[in-house]
């Protein structure tokens, strides 16, 4: 998603500018990188949910797997089938 996003249109995307993982995990709390984290997922969510729908090729089904994969969303958007 980072490829074809611009930092200026989607910034829930991307990390904060400037910080490497040693300064990032020291300048935010957990709660924050919670957050952070979960802001990510819900805004790459319209991307991963319009692959599954229009470009995916595998017709027999494929496993999509990633960090940013909220299953409430997964659940919103998608009837589970047996």
């Amino acid at each position: 998603m980072r490829l074809v996003a611009r930092r200026e249109d989607h910034p829930k995307l991307f990390n904060p500018e400037g910080y490497d993982a040693q300064k990032f995990l020291t300048e935010f709390s957990a709660p924050q990188i919670a957050d952070m984290e979960l802001a990510q997922g819900e805004s790459v969510w319209p991307g991963i949910k319009n692959f599954i729908e229009d470009d995916y090729t595998w017709k027999e089904g494929f496993v999509m797997e990633g960090v940013n994969i909220l299953p409430h969303l997964v659940a919103q958007d998608f009837v589970r089938i047996e």
